[in-house]
């Protein structure tokens, strides 16, 4: 299959699997905080995604129905209709009135849409040789940006207009439309043999027991924490300063998403010259100038040019890490465990970013915005500090099998398997 089609095939579905759930994690926050809600209570909205995060659980019982190829599309579709079926149940579900039920059917589709990204992670480090693990992570990290820039500031752009009910609907919908590539390329998804992996901490110990894997989790742990908590409390900073929802959206949904579209683009081609740890480096170190870059408006500071500035740094260097973290993932995943190996890894990734973001409301109560943004630029700083001493050597050299990272000459890198 032509590498084209290949990212055509899993972009699509990473936009499909994503945009519900940016419009939960980032457009319910504005719209609940300009009801008058708490910055503490905003930022505990984040258990609902908790199955995004728990989804290695049940990742190997999800390698073993689907490791004849051919299952893929069978398994991905029926989980996408019923993540469609959820979208669109919320749309009957008044908000205000009946929040405790819109938040359980939040986190139901965040089961389903979990559940369908176990199986497309499986399939792309399956389709992808390693050549095309950089730019086909940067068209997974593409899509994750589209989905998060439909999800996020076009859909709180049209919130104004259609309202709750218009907007679910709208993405229920849209949801059915990946699907099509997914039928398109389906007899060309390679069958490979094996049952699946084990489940529980028998599967897992396998993975922790490569060469590298101790170090690379500890990268793994603290890398998006910085950069996601500052995306977080930007949002709820802006309502605080009088922005409209509508121009919320547009700065940090379709503007800084967008930069992170070309960020995704940028760090895709970067991986096959510069090496993954390089990218990986690059984009911790924009994190950490975006949230520094981030104090001004802590202060008061809503010009345009200087947030389009700050805010498109931010989508850069977070697209950036996303995109080189996903591609090292699938160097550490063991054939026949593909889907929870790699769900393994991102839960891991999630968990520092998760913690530190369920938590920054509370500490923008405690130490302010700026206090935050300090915080989040100094822990992006230090995790662009220790990639090579966590990762450089000991990645290097790993190679279990023939399937592993061997060094690339005076660079110390990740290279090919």
């Amino acid at each position: 299959m032509r590498a084209h089609r290949k990212y055509i095939l899993l972009s699509g579905l990473y936009i499909a699997q994503t945009l519900p759930g940016h419009f939960f994690g980032n457009v319910l926050p504005v719209i609940m905080r300009g009801q008058g809600a708490s910055l503490a209570s905003i930022g505990f909205l984040q258990i609902i995604a908790l199955p995004w995060l728990l989804k290695f659980l049940w990742a190997p019982l999800v390698d073993r129905a689907t490791a004849p190829g051919g299952r893929y599309a069978r398994v991905i579709v029926a989980l996408q209709l019923m993540f469609c079926l959820c979208t669109a149940a919320l749309a009957l579900v008044g908000l205000e009135r009946q929040l405790p039920l819109a938040l359980g059917l939040m986190a139901l589709s965040y089961v389903f849409a979990a559940t369908q990204d176990i199986a497309t992670d499986a399939l792309a480090v399956r389709l992808l040789n390693d050549e095309e693990r950089g730019p086909g992570n940067a068209a997974q990290t593409g899509g994750n940006m589209l989905g998060a820039l439909l999800g996020s500031g076009g859909a709180l752009i049209a919130y104004q207009y259609l309202g709750w009910a218009g907007v679910m609907l709208a993405m229920a919908l849209a949801l059915l439309l990946p699907l099509a590539p997914l039928g398109w390329l389906a007899s060309a998804i390679p069958a490979r043999p094996g049952a699946g992996g084990e489940a529980g901490a028998t599967g897992w110990s396998g993975f922790f027991r490569q060469r590298g894997a101790g170090r690379w989790t500890l990268m793994m742990l603290i890398s998006y924490g910085g950069s996601m908590a500052c995306v977080m409390i930007t949002k709820p900073l802006m309502v605080d300063l009088g922005f409209s929802a509508a121009r919320i959206g547009l700065l940090t949904g379709v503007h800084g998403v967008g930069v992170g579209l070309l960020g995704a683009v940028a760090a895709g081609w970067l991986i096959p010259r510069l090496g993954r740890l390089a990218v990986l480096r690059g984009g911790c170190l924009l994190g950490a100038v975006a949230a520094v870059a981030m104090l001004p408006l802590a202060w008061g500071q809503t010009d345009t040019a200087y947030l389009l500035a700050a805010i498109g740094l931010g989508g850069l260097g977070f697209a950036a890490t996303m995109t080189a973290i996903n591609t090292i993932a699938m160097d550490f995943t063991r054939p026949g465990h593909e889907g929870a190996d790699y769900s393994l890894q991102i839960a891991i990734s999630m968990i520092g970013g998760g913690v530190l973001m369920g938590s920054s409301g509370w500490l923008a109560q405690e130490m302010g915005y700026d206090g935050v943004f300090s915080l989040c630029g100094a822990l992006c700083l230090a995790a662009a500090g220790l990639v090579s001493p966590l990762c450089g050597r000991q990645l290097a050299r790993r190679s279990a099998g023939g399937v592993g990272l061997l060094s690339r000459a005076g660079r110390g890198d990740i290279g090919r398997a």
